[in-house]
């Protein structure tokens, strides 16, 4: 690995400033859920609010970060997020906080487009994987320290509202970081006006192979994904009522298992660096259908947990090559005078099933109960994910991966 003055002025930066938005928004997505109540109708429409706005937004704000620059709107991001986060403490109102949640979605869309164009810049083609990687290591790590910090907080002060005023401060300094030490970058291609920008990327995504399958596979994650952030906690005071176990154990459980998914990204993205997109996609697809399968032996009682754990323990480490290979591959893909806009695609995708995630999750709560619910949504992933596997094996054992 190359680690000079380069990497740390350029990516390092970006790194931080990715962490500080998702240790922020870790608080938030751990602290709503209580805020609510028992209303999983409720919440699941708050939580789909931001990947609604992050959704509509992705891609305008990839072209901005492609015509102004990435620290620019990186920044712009960073301080709507600040300036937002203490509004959730002055109302309970499903409509209200919907809003104020949008307007996260719309924070996070900016840092997002931002820092993933900057990082496919910067880095190599046969260190992208890696770098990616490390891009979820600042993501995950970031809710790796939030959930505990939140259970920490909910559990010593009883004030939800704690959790909100923290999370602006994270925002806040994380705000002027990025201002101090990110470069400023000539913005690529400035020529390049809006509308030839959207045509440019609207003709990568059409010539890119790998784009329209890992948009579905995207899709499918982020949906689950979002569902177990939205109704962790929810779950959670039902599963430990009466147990003596508070938020707290909560928040470190949940943290340690982000955190085994935080570290092993950027060696998984070495991987596919070495292997192939083709084969760490095919792999991690592979893995995420097993691994939904074995849930849902689990839950029907088919298989107890000591049977179930290296079952998840092995399934679960070929699932986590997705994230950096993912990325990776759409990066190898993207045209440079179009590189915000296209990965803009990705989040897109990916807010797409932010957006689905909770409220399906919570039709199927609401309608089911918890158990059978749940088991509903892993069913439900077992065929989508299945369907992407067997679409992935016809073609890396026809063409292969370069």
């Amino acid at each position: 690995m190359h680690f000079g003055f380069s990497y740390i002025t350029e990516l390092f930066p970006v790194y931080l400033a990715v962490f500080s938005m998702r240790l922020s928004f870790g608080l938030v997505v751990f602290t709503l859920p209580l805020y609510l109540g028992n209303h999983y109708l409720s919440i699941g429409l708050v939580a789909s609010s931001y990947p609604l706005l992050e959704l509509l937004s992705i891609f305008p704000l990839g072209i901005l970060s492609d015509k102004y620059g990435r620290k620019t709107v990186l920044v712009m991001g960073l301080l709507l997020s600040a300036l937002d986060l203490p509004l959730f403490s002055l109302t309970r109102s499903v409509v209200l906080l919907a809003g104020i949640h949008a307007i996260q979605g719309l924070a996070a869309a900016a840092v997002m487009a931002s820092s993933l164009a900057a990082i496919s810049d910067k880095a190599e083609k046969s260190h992208r994987g890696r770098e990616m990687g490390v891009f979820d290591f600042s993501n995950m790590a970031g809710y790796m320290l939030g959930f505990p910090l939140s259970g920490l907080l909910v559990d010593l002060t009883r004030e939800l509202r704690i959790c909100f005023f923290i999370a602006s401060l994270i925002a806040a300094i994380g705000l002027i970081f990025a201002i101090r030490v990110l470069p400023s970058e000539r913005p690529p291609f400035p020529e390049i006006n809006v509308v030839e920008r959207i045509i440019l990327t609207m003709r990568n995504i059409k010539i890119s192979r790998e784009a329209p399958l890992l948009a579905i596979l995207w899709f499918i994650v982020m949906m689950y994904v979002s569902f177990v952030l939205s109704f962790g906690s929810s779950l959670w005071r039902e599963i430990s009522r009466g147990s003596g176990l508070g938020f707290t154990e909560f928040g470190l459980g949940f943290g340690l298992i982000i955190s085994i998914l935080a570290v092993t990204q950027p060696t998984l993205g070495a991987i596919s660096d070495r292997i192939g997109r083709d084969k760490s996609l095919l792999i991690s697809s592979s893995s995420i259908t097993a691994l939904l399968v074995v849930f849902v032996l689990l839950l029907q009682g088919s298989l107890d947990l000591l049977m179930a754990t290296p079952l998840v323990a092995f399934f679960g480490i070929g699932a986590l090559m997705f994230s950096p290979a993912g990325l990776a591959a759409l990066a190898d893909a993207s045209m440079e005078e179009v590189r915000g806009s296209f990965m803009g695609f990705y989040s897109f995708t990916m807010n797409l099933g932010n957006l689905t995630g909770p409220v399906v999750g919570g039709i199927f709560l609401s309608c089911f109960g918890m158990r059978e619910g749940i088991t509903a949504m892993l069913i439900l992933g077992v065929l989508l994910t299945g369907g992407c596997s067997l679409s992935l094996a016809k073609k890396t054992f026809r063409g292969g991966s370069p």
